[in-house]
């Protein structure tokens, strides 16, 4: 392994990166010393059962070093997934459907990251009073071939008749959609 990050991984998106080394080594990560070196992250923590140790520059990754529990083998599954997955494929758009207590009438759009907060279509079902389930539609941008799970913004909001209604009325007519 190098310490340095092969010359392709800087078009790699810093928080993509993030994502795919907490599926693959674990996470979340903590900082062993953040008084002194605050750009330096173990995952997926410090100590002895640090793997990796990401440094930081300009919020971008400019250094990986290895950890003591640093695994050669994954680290090369995991250069290989990074070169076929991130780096290359088809820009695409993760899209799902979420909730608030406000309504949502404008848009926004995250300069660096490409986040979208946008509101949902005039068609939707709506409820009939402030504070309500109010519908709107949260997107990103993503590099690469493979498929994304939905998010699970559920997690945070029961299901209820208000989503399905409002997924329905969206187009979505995959049951198995309506309650992830």
């Amino acid at each position: 392994m190098t310490d340095v990050p092969p010359e392709d991984w800087k078009d790699a998106e810093p928080a993509e990166l993030r994502i795919l080394l907490d599926e693959r080594i674990g996470g979340p990560g903590q900082y062993a010393d953040l008084k002194g070196a605050p750009n330096k992250l173990s995952i997926p923590r410090a100590g002895q059962a640090c793997k990796l140790i990401l440094i930081f520059k300009d919020q971008r990754v400019s250094r990986i070093e290895r950890g003591p529990a640093f695994d050669e083998g994954q680290w090369r599954a995991i250069v290989r997934e990074i070169g076929t997955s991130l780096l290359v494929g088809v820009p695409k758009t993760a899209r799902d459907l979420a909730f608030s207590s406000y309504r949502v009438d404008g848009s926004w759009r995250g300069e660096r990251s490409g986040l979208q907060i946008l509101p949902a279509p005039p068609q939707a079902p709506r409820p009939g009073i402030d504070g309500g389930e109010q519908p709107f539609i949260l997107e990103f941008p993503y590099q690469g071939d493979q498929q994304l799970p939905r998010l699970e913004l559920s997690a945070y909001h029961p299901p209820s008749p208000t989503r399905a209604t409002v997924e329905c009325a969206l187009g979505r007519s995959d049951e198995s959609s309506i309650w992830s």
